[in-house]
């Protein structure tokens, strides 16, 4: 299985899902807020037990306009 979350992702900034006063507490960005979701995730899977292989990847685009994936651990 291959879990991807991805720059700029609405759903981050719907108000509904994270509410904007909540948004302000964090001191994290919402790149690392992603990854650490990612991350939550991917060990939420394992602990399944499912004998299947998990791969974690951060979509984002590079400086030349391409869009990379940056594994996550």
């Amino acid at each position: 299985m291959i879990a991807i979350a991805h720059e700029d992702c609405a759903w981050y900034s719907e108000e509904r899902f994270v509410p904007p006063f909540l948004q302000k507490f964090g001191v994290r960005s919402l790149k690392e807020r992603q990854r650490e979701d990612l991350r939550e995730i991917v060990q939420a899977l394992r602990r399944l037990g499912l004998p299947i292989t998990i791969e974690a990847y951060y979509a984002e685009k590079s400086p030349d306009g391409r869009v990379r994936f940056v594994r996550e651990v």
